[in-house]
Formats: C-alpha cells, sequence, structure tokens
C-alpha cells in the first residue's frame, strides 16, 4: 500500500513527488493544487501497483508428461527377404504390387479350413462342355492312384435329380437338420451305388470319338444347361447307353445336378 500523507506526497523543485520506503517512485510538473494533487496522486498509485504486480508475476510451469513406453514392432518398416526386390519395384512403379493378386480358385485353396460341401472340380468345370469332359473322364476312363480328383467333385449333391428321384434335396434337409454323419452316409452310398451301375471303364479314344459323334447341347438359361449323348458300352454296366445330364451353375463352377441314364 502507497502512503498517501502529506509527508509521502510533497512538493520538491515545482514539482509533485510521490515517495515510498523504496525511494521516489514517481513526480509531477502539475502546479501543487490540492485536487491535482490527489488525481497525480491516484494515477501514480496505478503504475506503482502495476510494476510491483509484475515484478511479483511468473509464469507457471507446467511439467511434460512423462514419456509413454511402447515396445518395438518387430516388423515396423520391414519387407520380408523373400519381397525386397518387388518391394523396391513398387517403390518404382505405383501401378506395382508387392504380391501377386491369385485367381479366385487360388484364393480359396489358401484358406485351409474352408472345405466344400459339394463340388470342388474347380478350373476344371469353368464352363460346360469342358465340364462335361472332365466329368466323363474321370468316371469313365482309369485314373492313376495319385489323381487329386474324382468325378465325384462334378456332382451337386444339393440339387441332384437321378432318373427323376430328388436325392439332393433329401440331403440337403438332413444337412439343413444338422443330421451331418447320416448326410454323408447317405450320400457315400449313392457314389457307391452310382459306380456299380456305370459297371467299369471304357477306352478313353472310344469315348471321345462317341461324344463326337453323338453330343447335343442345349443351353436352358445362364446358370443351366442339358447335354445328351451316347457313351461306349461298359463291362458290366446296368444304364442304357444313351445318357442325358443336366448341368447347373454353382458359384464359379458347373456341377451335375441332373441324371438319366436308364
Amino acid at each position: 500500500m502507497v502512503d498517501l500523507s502529506s509527508e509521502a506526497l510533497a512538493k520538491e523543485d515545482g514539482r509533485l513527488v510521490l515517495r515510498s520506503p523504496q525511494g521516489v517512485v514517481g513526480w509531477s510538473t502539475c502546479p501543487p493544487k490540492p485536487w491535482r494533487r490527489r488525481v497525480v496522486a491516484h494515477f501514480l498509485v496505478g503504475v506503482v501497483a502495476i510494476a510491483a504486480c509484475s515484478d511479483r508475476a511468473k509464469p507457471v510451469e507446467i511439467p511434460e508428461p512423462p514419456p509413454v513406453a511402447t515396445a518395438p514392432s518387430s516388423h515396423a518398416g520391414t519387407v520380408p527377404p523373400s519381397h525386397e526386390g518387388q518391394a523396391k519395384d513398387a517403390r518404382k512403379d505405383p501401378q506395382a504390387t508387392i504380391l501377386p493378386r491369385p485367381s479366385s480358385f487360388a484364393k480359396a485353396s489358401e484358406d485351409k479350413s474352408t472345405i466344400a460341401i459339394t463340388g470342388g472340380c474347380r478350373e476344371e468345370c469353368e464352363d460346360p462342355k469342358n465340364a462335361l469332359r472332365n466329368y466323363l473322364r474321370y468316371l469313365l476312363v482309369p485314373q492313376p492312384e495319385n489323381a487329386t480328383r474324382t468325378w465325384r467333385n462334378f456332382v451337386d449333391t444339393t440339387t441332384l435329380l437321378d432318373n427323376g428321384q430328388p436325392v439332393g434335396a433329401e440331403w440337403e434337409s438332413m444337412w439343413m437338420k444338422g443330421q451331418f454323419e447320416l448326410r454323408q452316409r447317405r450320400v457315400e452310398g449313392w457314389f457307391q451305388q452310382y459306380e456299380e451301375r456305370i459297371g467299369g471303364k471304357v477306352d478313353p479314344d472310344t469315348l471321345s470319338n462317341m461324344l463326337e459323334r453323338t453330343l447335343t447341347f442345349h443351353r436352358i438359361s445362364s446358370s443351366r444347361v442339358e447335354m445328351a449323348f451316347e457313351i461306349p458300352a461298359t463291362p458290366d454296366g446296368q444304364t442304357g447307353l444313351r445318357w442325358k445330364l443336366g448341368w447347373s451353375r454353382r458359384g464359379l463352377e458347373w456341377l451335375v445336378s441332373q441324371i438319366e441314364d436308364d
């Protein structure tokens, strides 16, 4: 607090001087009239108060937060050694990709947990005519023991009609009811019965020549076709020589959905 008594505010050498214990803090050359003395005194007091506050004020220091410890990633900023060359090419060419994009069938094969419930002929049945040739080749022509596919991969076990019998619908119903083991036994039993019905293998050249002469193709829709043809007689065959197969598209595959061979 600044003292405004006559001892603190006095006239010296024609000036109005304000003194404090620290010494002279201000003055004015105004004439020493009483009302002016008071105005000047209040002004000088404000100056002194501002100066005192500025001297005492100190900036508040906010401590820096401690650093958060993070575990370094062993993969950050690294490229597998097997793909270093491809990564360099990708940096040169923005359109290049580090890893090649596999086809639809290749992507499916990478997922080992995916088990095909029906089908599985993949690239060998991408179109109907190719599917027919490969189906008959696996069914009627002797195959090596290490063959990765069989004719069973060409049959749609969810919609199959066998000479008018909706066996596929029955198997599908078992699946929907959760009767998986029963369905598997029924499907396996039909496969074995069908192989017995065919009655053996034929000469591949004879089969190819007969298909060339007798095959008729009828497209019913974009997802269904029918083919009729004759096959050579098998050693113990119980079917007629004139066959009719209906094919339906399921995903990327064309599968047998109808068999007429009586």
